[in-house]
């Protein structure tokens, strides 16, 4: 009988802990904000625009103010945005200063650099 108690605690204890770790992805991938970087930023603005592979972003009039390219997804071009970030936050607000010669990126997009930012898409390609 105290083995069936010990094995039911055991699994309680793993059930918790994989809800505990599922719950903190998800609330760091879509809510608790990330620090911002040439790296995390450019994430969040090909993300956000739905460009494709990220490319670097650079720091331009100030420490709040970044310049970021987003490459058109098929690869065929690529957008520059001017991308002021909030003050005290890491939520930005993009403006393009060139278009594609597609049109299938957006004048403005915004959000935020979050703690994690993974995609299903990314999680898939790494396994």
């Amino acid at each position: 009988m105290w083995a069936y108690r010990a094995a039911a605690g055991v699994a309680v204890v793993v059930l918790v802990a994989a809800l505990v770790v599922v719950a903190y992805g998800l609330l760091g991938r879509f809510v608790l904000h990330g620090r911002v970087t040439a790296r995390s930023l450019d994430v969040a603005v090909s993300r956000e625009a739905g460009g494709g592979a990220p490319l670097p972003c650079k720091q331009a009039d100030g420490a709040a103010t970044w310049r970021c390219s987003v490459e058109n997804p098929e690869g065929s071009g690529a957008v520059d945005y001017h991308v002021p970030v909030r003050d005290g936050s890491s939520c930005w607000d993009a403006t393009a200063v060139t278009t594609d010669e597609e049109g299938r990126l957006p004048r403005r997009a915004s959000g935020c650099v979050h703690a994690w930012q993974w995609s299903v898409f990314s999680v898939a390609v790494r396994s």
